[in-house]
């Protein structure tokens, strides 16, 4: 049983292969309002190379791509000699179109996918001296430890390719996975995860509300907070191992889990010396210790509900507060918030591109956004940018005010300009626009520096903003009487965030210069600074309204919002004047060669098959024996997969071909298929014949328009196919090449060319994070199926046409409606009705229609582990009702099918490591209204199960990006003779 289940989760290698290793907020840096879909078309992609690496770009991205070949072969020697490991080389591809801090490693093919744009917020740091130097260590510690090149696995990657080293990485807890990068990300920089406070108030909320999670848990990401939890867990877990056990802890237990993958926990106590169930306990003591004196601090008043949520910042509007949240089950939205009930209504549901992307208007009536705009059809791959968006708070109306213009951050200045933040590569510049004429001017720009979230005295006198230069974070000031820029803070070893005017002389902002985060006050009038508040936990981006202050801090249930009474007595003047020098700037090398990428899929791996592969089309001759070839791009969607078997009990192979790349950036698909199968015929069920089939299937895609905006989702596609079949078939079995007895006049051939087109839209908005099913949606696909004559028979042709919507009804539960026809102009025409679960049956009708109803609902949400990474997230349900009826529109005939069919699904959301998957299992049953069959279960109850690994097996293909929903409902099986 245990190999049984070793197979199978070694198909579930991508643990940190697909999963985004900076699952955060998005944003994005151009090169002085750089319009990347007009100033930069998409041109194809350069290679550099370095010692250890090919480094792959878009020649707009050269700027980055040079950076990261200046010191990529230093990382990989620090982390060689880390690992006591020398990998062979390695793909970086160099992502530039994200608005969004991100990157992953992946073993299919092995390559790390770095995109350039730093992050917007401070989830890694503000002491990081560089956004892609700590990038490309926390990815390529990923590269050292999945693709170890030691032991049983890496052995037998050598015979059977590379993706098979990777294997032991599917037993390892999560926390072991991001642990060690997030540790390596801060030995080998001067930032990283380790010297970030807004990364260490996640894991002393949870010592000093005694709500860590246990040991079993840290094993994967969940849907309950913290939702990073492997990285929390794994970097408090390895960073004591490291303390306590030497630095080379780590790697003799990697080493040790490499000869026994299996067991990962017994190869820790080999090293050790005691279970990892002590371990795990020893570092909540020794965080307890650490954090005991903040229990000695006062309580603050939480004004928001207790429930799991993250609070932004709150903007005052007379009797309400206007507030971005974030919810896992409500989703995320700007809200008009009651501080008094404590209750919310929701004005906009929408995705910022981070949780400080908002500003409201002094008279209330409007917000600014910044959101990014997807499109997953761009020639590059997906392309995402933030632009700024206006939103209506009483009509709840979203408006864009500019385009690809990567802008976040937006503060108002005066009623028709904007302060905001705008991508510079990886850097950032302060710019201000202009809503009315849409120009952009540069306030503040410096090389190699990014500047954080503006705000401006209420006399609009001035505009303070934190800027981050090579690790050195300070507040400066933008005199706008007169132009000057200076120093606010520092630099010293401190860095400053989150300022606020509270009168046109006063400003509140947070510093890490004591440790922990804390609220300090600068008056403009005296020029002296004073520590004015300080929390258990945190203290952020504070407010003063009337007596109180109001600041953002966080809690076991995310950031929130609190208030204490202004004390005099909390007011101690301190000393933020310049104790340190910025950092020199880097210096960039240039390669000597630059050469064109020319891309192909990459060779992944080969393995035997034990089944001859025929068996979707036949049910004879199931076993067999062969093997498959697949290969992959790690730039685009480009794919080859060979699979070739035979049957044990005679020689007729089977061979299948699939392949995908782009013709003139059109996404295309191309296939073949030869193989041997059965069927009934038709005319005589009891006569079974015997066939050859040779097919062959091409199919481009055309997106006419692809784009996701905040929460909403639109796709426009056209397809076009062409697909030609040749069989050849008798009533006794042969032998593809037994050529002295193959007398070709023995078989009944036939020849069939189709022609297909489609077209499809889809409209969707996103779910919340805890929704098993879809939100809001609506879509429809037509489809054409044309037969030509080419066998001598009369032109034919099949109409298919879908419609679907699903409708949220109250939390959690929604219905769905779906419409599905098909009509051809030739009779006997087998339909493929999706929602019912039963085989397919030939009709002499040409028409076919099936109506569906539905009902979905969540019944529980969990964090329960299951082994290893595996864990159990959720379950709901899905009932649904269908009827079908036959129709011929010629002969104005129209028959009911006298069947309904009911059904219940029962969906679990199952988890391993970072990624989901929902398995699907219930039954389906059929009644014969008019009572002329009685009700057999033997043939009236079927069951239905699916299993959706797609998300670990790499299907990226761009249109699946917005493949909400599914418009399948009626579709072709074959034809009936």
């Amino acid at each position: 049983m245990r190999k049984i289940l070793s197979i199978c989760l070694f198909t579930l290698i991508a643990v940190s292969v697909f999963a985004d290793d900076f699952n955060i907020s998005e944003a994005i840096s151009s090169g002085n309002a750089l319009d990347y879909n007009e100033d930069a078309r998409f041109s194809g992609y350069n290679r550099i190379e370095s010692v250890h690496f090919s480094i792959i770009y878009e020649p707009v991205f050269e700027e980055a791509a040079f950076e990261v070949y200046t010191w990529c072969d230093d990382i990989y020697e620090d982390l060689a000699e880390f690992f006591d490991v020398q990998p062979s080389r390695l793909k970086l591809i160099i992502r530039g179109r994200i608005d969004g801090s991100n990157g992953s490693y992946s073993p299919m093919p092995e390559h790390i996918n770095l995109y350039v744009t730093s992050p917007s917020d401070f989830f890694l740091g503000a002491r990081t001296e560089n956004w892609l130097k700590a990038l490309l260590i926390h990815e390529m510690t990923h590269y050292f430890h999945i693709g170890y090149e030691d032991g049983f696995f890496y052995s037998l990657s050598k015979a059977f390719g590379s993706i098979v080293k990777a294997a032991p990485s599917a037993f390892q807890p999560g926390w072991m996975m991001e642990g060690i990068t997030t540790n390596t990300e801060t030995i080998f920089s001067n930032g990283g995860r380790g010297r970030n406070p807004f990364f260490e108030i996640i894991y002393k909320s949870l010592i000093l509300e005694q709500n860590m999670f246990d040991l079993k848990q840290a094993a994967y990401s969940s849907n309950f907070q913290p939702y990073g939890r492997i990285y929390v867990a794994g970097y408090i877990i390895v960073d004591h191992i490291l303390r306590n056990y030497g630095d080379d802890a780590f790697l003799k237990i990697h080493k040790e889990t490499i000869r026994n993958p299996l067991a990962p926990y017994k190869a820790i106590e080999k090293v050790l010396g005691k279970p990892m169930a002590s371990v795990y306990d020893d570092m909540k003591e020794e965080l307890l210790l650490k954090y005991q004196d903040s229990l000695n601090l006062p309580k603050s008043e939480v004004v928001v509900p207790l429930r799991e949520s993250s609070w932004a910042r709150p903007f005052l509007a007379e009797d309400r507060w206007i507030i971005y949240r974030s919810d896992p089950d409500r989703g995320s939205a700007v809200v008009s918030f009651d501080p008094i009930s404590k209750k919310e209504d929701i004005i906009k549901k929408v995705s910022l591109t981070d949780r400080y992307s908002i500003d409201v208007s002094p008279d209330a009536t409007q917000a600014i956004l910044s959101v990014g705009a997807t499109d997953v059809a761009h020639p590059a791959g997906s392309s995402m940018v933030a632009d700024l968006y206006s939103l209506d708070l009483e009509k709840g109306q979203l408006k864009r005010i500019t385009k690809n213009k990567h802008l976040w951050h937006p503060v108002y200045f005066g009623e028709d300009k904007v302060v905001a933040v705008q991508r510079r590569s990886s850097y950032s510049d302060l710019v201000l626009v202009d809503l009315v004429y849409g120009t952009i001017e540069v306030l503040f720009s410096r090389e190699q520096c990014s500047v954080f979230n503006p705000s401006i005295s209420p006399d609009l006198s001035m505009i303070v903003f934190a800027v981050n230069s090579r690790g050195v974070q300070n507040l400066w000031v933008y005199d706008t009487t007169t132009d000057e820029v200076r120093e606010l803070t520092g630099p010293s070893n401190s860095c400053e965030y989150y300022s606020r005017f509270i009168s046109d002389k006063k400003l509140i902002f947070s510093s890490d210069r004591e440790g922990d985060l804390r609220l300090y006050q600068y008056d403009f009038e005296n020029s002296k600074f004073a520590q004015i508040h300080r929390d258990r936990v945190a203290a952020i981006d504070g407010l003063v309204v009337g007596d109180y202050l109001y600041y953002n801090s966080y809690s076991t249930q995310g950031y929130t919002i609190k208030k204490v009474e202004l004390d005099e007595t909390a007011y101690v003047e301190v000393d933020f004047s310049k104790k340190r020098e910025y950092p020199e700037l880097f210096s960039f090398k240039k390669p000597e060669k630059i050469k064109k990428y020319h891309d192909v899929p990459d060779f992944i791996a080969w393995a035997p098959v034990p089944l001859n592969l025929n068996l979707v089309y036949s049910s004879q001759n199931w076993f067999g024996i062969g093997f498959s070839i697949f290969s992959r791009s790690s730039v685009t969607d480009n794919s080859l997969q060979f699979i070739a078997t035979n049957p044990y009990n005679n020689f007729q192979p089977n061979l299948f071909l699939d392949t995908s790349f782009d013709i003139w950036r059109f996404p295309t698909t191309f296939s073949f298929k030869n193989y041997y199968t059965t069927f009934q015929d038709s005319d005589n069920p009891d006569l079974l014949r015997y066939s050859q089939v040779v097919n062959t299937a091409l199919n481009m895609d055309f997106p006419l328009y692809y784009t996701s905006i905040g929460s909403d989702h639109f796709r426009i596609k056209y397809s076009a196919g062409l697909n030609y079949q040749y069989s050849m078939s008798k009533n006794d079995p042969f032998m593809m090449f037994d050529v002295p007895n193959f007398d070709i006049q023995s078989f009944d051939q036939s020849h069939n060319l189709e022609v297909s087109n489609s077209l499809s839209f889809t409209y969707s908005q996103s779910s919340s994070m805890r929704n098993l099913f879809p939100g809001n949606s609506v879509g429809f696909n037509f489809r054409n199926i044309i037969s030509t004559p080419i066998d001598g028979k009369s032109l034919r042709t099949i109409t298919l046409f879908g419609l679907e919507a699903n409708i949220k009804t109250f939390d959690k539960q929604s219905i769905y409606l779906q419409c599905s026809i098909g009509y051809s102009n030739f009779a006997n025409v087998a339909y493929s009705f999706a929602s019912n679960g039963f085989a397919l049956q030939s009709q002499a009708e040409k028409g076919a229609l099936l109506l569906s109803f539905g009902y979905s609902f969540n019944i529980a949400e969990f964090d329960l582990p299951l082994f290893w990474s595996l864990n159990w997230q959720a379950i709901g349900a899905r009932i649904f009702l269908s009827t079908k009826m036959k129709f011929d529109i010629e002969a104005a005939l129209f028959t009911y099918d006298p069947y309904l069919y009911f059904g219940l699904e029962v969906v679990n959301l199952l988890g391993f490591a970072q990624a989901v998957f929902p398995l699907k299992a219930g039954l389906v049953l059929r009644v014969d209204t008019s009572g002329a069959n009685q009700f057999d279960p033997s043939t009236d109850i079927v069951p239905i199960f699916s299993l959706d690994f797609s998300q670990y097996l790499g299907i990226t293909r761009r249109d699946k990006t917005l493949e909400n929903i599914t418009n399948q409902g009626v579709d072709i099986h074959q034809y009936v003779k």
